[in-house]
């Protein structure tokens, strides 16, 4: 069990691009506590500075898994021409086939906006699985995963244990 991780790149000085942050593991071979993790890189300061890079956040058990919010965004391009960062990926899988639920808080994996005619970071992925069956998985907000338009049809898969899949449409008025 642990508080709340910060592993994102700080500030940046006047005149340099956004820091990057670091990665964090956690691995257990019982369940893992957490509160907030957050793995996110900073923002350029000054004319022409590139964010810095989100990392990427893995959680791994043979056990249960809850954890505040999970977040691994890239920074921000400021001014002129300026890159957005890259966002890092969350990852959480519970290994037990037998035992474990999997509680999250929101996931945040966006990628720096960009500034100008810069360019915005690469999206980071999301992943959670839990193998044990019959055993719960929640969580809060997911964004930044990938962009869905009406009309398209979206499945996300659990492996063996299922599928959830809509199609999406344009709202319209209720009568």
């Amino acid at each position: 069990s642990t508080g709340a991780i910060v592993a994102s790149g700080g500030t940046a000085n006047t005149g340099t691009g956004g820091r990057n942050a670091g990665s964090v593991t956690l691995a257990a071979a019982g369940s893992v506590t957490t509160t907030t993790i957050t793995a996110s890189g900073s923002a350029g300061v000054g004319t022409s500075q590139s964010g810095g890079n989100g990392a990427n956040v893995s959680i791994s058990s043979d056990g249960a898994i809850s954890t505040g919010a999970i977040s691994a965004v890239g920074g921000a391009g400021i001014t002129s021409l300026s890159n957005g960062g890259s966002a890092g990926s969350i990852s959480v899988t519970n290994n037990s086939t037998t035992t474990g639920a999997i509680a999250l808080g929101a996931l945040t994996s966006n990628s720096g906006a960009a500034f100008g005619t810069g360019t915005g970071g690469t999206a980071g992925a999301v992943q959670v699985t839990n193998n044990a069956a019959g055993q719960s998985l929640s969580t809060g907000a997911i964004t930044g995963v990938h962009p869905a338009a009406s009309g398209q049809h979206v499945r996300a898969t659990f492996g063996d244990h299922g599928s959830v899949e809509c199609r999406l449409e344009n709202a319209a008025p209720m009568e």
